[in-house]
């Protein structure tokens, strides 16, 4: 079971024009294995993460210029 929410943080024409683009996760994890036998519990594991805090931040210099960059270059050098 897991709970994590995605917000996107910064300016919205910098966002939306893929120059920089900033992801904010949080939330947690959890994780259980159950084995029983004959309604008798004999194993039991679990774990997760309380606490899930993670930033993702991706730049492109170029922004919506960055992605041609890939297919014009390879149309020149054939």
């Amino acid at each position: 079971m897991r709970r994590i929410q995605r917000h996107r943080r910064g300016n919205f024409w910098i966002d939306s024009l893929a120059f920089r683009r900033e992801v904010v996760v949080t939330g947690w994890t959890f994780n259980a294995v159950i084995v029983f036998l004959d309604d008798l519990v004999v194993y039991r594991a679990f774990g997760g993460q309380p606490r899930l805090e993670e930033i993702s931040a991706t730049r492109n210099p170029l922004g919506p210029l960055q992605a041609w960059g890939d297919s014009v270059g390879g149309a020149l050098l054939r």
